[in-house]
């Protein structure tokens, strides 16, 4: 476990498509700030006959390193996205376990893949993880990038 990754909502008995967010690194706080807001309304407009999937929200927090100004800066920041992908993705895969050897209840589908949001650099970071050699095949199936340097 890293005490730089934050949970934005608690592993469940019911499983939703993980979502994964890499903020700027210099403004973690107002970024995450605004990605909650936004979620939050949408959340309020659900009606009932709409979708009952929600997405649970994870930031990672790059420690203010700017990975624009260093390239080795950047490929740490990769890597370690990469990992907490993985990490995130197993845990619900060790939570199911343990829910079906306690109580052997059917614990629905687990996530295989998540979203990437990535702000400034974190959308670069974000896209750097995306072919990364280490990242397993398939699961980062949508990226977002919002105010990055990138075409």
């Amino acid at each position: 476990e890293s005490d730089r990754a934050f949970q934005g909502g608690p592993l469940e008995s019911t499983f939703y498509q993980e979502a994964s967010f890499t903020p700027e690194e210099a403004g973690i706080s107002s970024s995450l700030k605004d990605i909650q807001e936004i979620r939050n309304t949408f959340a309020s407009i659900r009606g009932p006959s709409q979708y009952s999937n929600c997405l649970d929200w994870f930031a990672v927090d790059l420690e203010g390193e700017h990975s624009a100004m260093d390239g080795r800066i950047l490929e740490e920041h990769t890597e370690y996205v990469v990992q907490t992908i993985h990490r995130v993705l197993d845990r619900y895969k060790q939570s199911s376990d343990a829910r079906l050897k306690d109580s052997r209840e059917n614990v629905g589908t687990l996530p295989t893949s998540v979203i990437l949001v990535g702000h400034s650099m974190g959308g670069f970071v974000a896209r750097a993880a995306v072919v990364h050699p280490n990242l397993r095949k398939g699961v980062v199936e949508t990226i977002v990038t919002l105010s990055s340097p990138h075409r």
